[in-house]
């Protein structure tokens, strides 16, 4: 009999991922792991080009947060992994703590992604993600959590850089789902609604599986 449960969200840019992590963290009650939170101080040197914190480094810190949870504690993991080595470890630490895994991949279109990039707003502070259409902030510019203004990250400002998050998403996806099928169960959710839409096709999918 398994322990715990761990939720993995994976998705391409704008597909709403870290909204519906949260919610679903929210309503289970998981500890909540967000990739920029690994290694915070480097996610914004990173996070501007697109780019991957090497292994290297996100390795360690990321086993010592898994480490580090509490006896039976489920987990959602948002944006983890990346890699398949990070993949990898997730497998191996289900297996030694006894942990169910549910693979969550939240799908978009190529077209999809580019067109909604250009409505996203972030808070520089916090990192929530918002949407003027798909996830509206309560406050016109401002953040729910904190009220600071909200603004586009730089790495959204320019669609060649968006489109090549999309194809690297895409090429690594099915390396990565080669890896956690093993000891996963993978959920597939369209993503083309709202954050709420979006969050309901899959607790629905959810309680029909089971988990």
């Amino acid at each position: 009999m398994k322990d715990r449960t761990v939720y993995i969200f994976m998705g391409p840019p704008t597909s709403g991922k870290s909204s519906v992590a949260s919610l679903l963290s929210k309503e289970f009650r998981t500890r909540l792991i967000r990739g920029r939170d690994v290694v915070p101080n480097l996610t914004e040197t990173y996070g501007s080009f697109r780019s991957l914190i090497p292994d290297r480094i996100f390795l360690p810190k990321l086993k010592g947060k898994m480490d580090g949870l509490g006896d039976r504690e489920n987990i959602t993991l948002d944006n983890i992994p990346r890699t398949k080595m990070q993949a990898e470890l997730i497998v191996d630490w289900s297996v030694t703590f006894r942990a169910t895994v549910v693979t969550i991949l939240l799908n978009l279109s190529k077209q999809e992604v580019v067109d909604r990039v250009k409505g996203r707003l972030t808070c520089p502070t916090c990192g929530e993600s918002y949407h003027q259409l798909l996830k509206p902030p309560k406050w016109g510019g401002l953040c729910d959590n904190d009220r600071n203004a909200l603004t586009v990250r730089s790495g959204d400002k320019d669609i060649k850089i968006v489109e090549k998050a999309f194809e690297d998403y895409s090429r690594l996806v099915g390396s990565l789902l080669g890896i956690l099928e093993t000891k996963s169960t993978v959920v597939q959710i369209p993503a083309s609604g709202t954050v709420n839409q979006t969050y309901m096709s899959l607790i629905s999918k959810l309680r029909v599986k089971g988990n």
